[in-house]
């Protein structure tokens, strides 16, 4: 029974170790910005590696064949176009890694993984110690992947309060813009208000606050040697 726990719990930790590694990979290889035009090609976005806008391009042929009181879904679809740009680039940068199939091996039964001897305990800690720590740790987990999930939004005006910015941190950006206002403008006026409408949101933007990971594998780690130490004294 205990060599049968002693190896599901080295299976986890590797399997958890693993996943880290596969993630901290895809997150090094994410592309630092993505850009991106609306259909009339008037306005253009560029996004950074938070996936938020950085900036704002309005063409000098302003409007061209963009109607004044299409301005704000002009904002917000180069927002969407820059965000498909990144994604698109770094799928193939994944792809190009084969991180697609280190994915798929992964996911594949965790039961035919091999699993190393763990190293001796110094000072071994109760099991009871150890078990409350490593429920902690998991309780710890779900409270950071429910933040996580939860969506900010930040929200800016231009000093005119006729342009208004509102960006989410889970890419969607929105814009409102006085119609009537937006015509008297030249391209460089509206950029310079897009900027500041956007200075302005992403200081409103309040992100959950991320607590620092649990270190689970020094958990298991320390588990596994104290099964192994009970096992060679039983």
């Amino acid at each position: 029974m205990t060599e049968d726990l002693t190896q599901s719990l080295a299976r986890i930790e590797n399997y958890s170790a693993d996943l880290r590694r596969l993630i901290d990979t895809a997150q090094a290889s994410a592309p630092a910005r993505g850009r991106g035009t609306d259909n009339s090609g008037v306005v253009s976005a560029i996004i950074g590696a938070d996936g938020l806008p950085r900036s704002f391009r309005v063409n000098r042929s302003w409007p061209g064949g963009l109607p004044p009181e299409n301005l704000g879904n002009a904002v917000a679809e180069a927002c969407r176009a820059a965000l498909h740009d990144r994604l698109v680039t770094w799928s193939k940068t994944l792809e190009q890694h084969g991180w697609r199939e280190e994915a798929d091996d992964l996911r594949a039964d965790p039961a035919n993984r091999p699993v190393d001897d763990p190293p001796p305990a110094t000072n071994p800690r109760s099991a009871d110690a150890i078990a409350e720590d490593t429920i902690r740790a998991l309780d710890q987990v779900k409270e950071i992947a429910a933040a996580r999930r939860r969506i900010a939004t930040g929200t800016g005006s231009d000093s005119t309060g006729k342009l208004t910015l509102t960006v989410s941190t889970n890419g969607a950006v929105s814009c409102a813009v006085d119609a009537k206002w937006a015509s008297t403008r030249t391209a460089t006026m509206l950029m310079r208000a897009l900027g500041d409408a956007l200075a302005a949101a992403r200081a409103d933007l309040r992100r959950p606050n991320e607590q620092p990971s649990p270190d689970l594998g020094a958990l298991f780690r320390e588990a596994l040697a104290l099964l192994k130490e009970g096992t060679g004294n039983g």
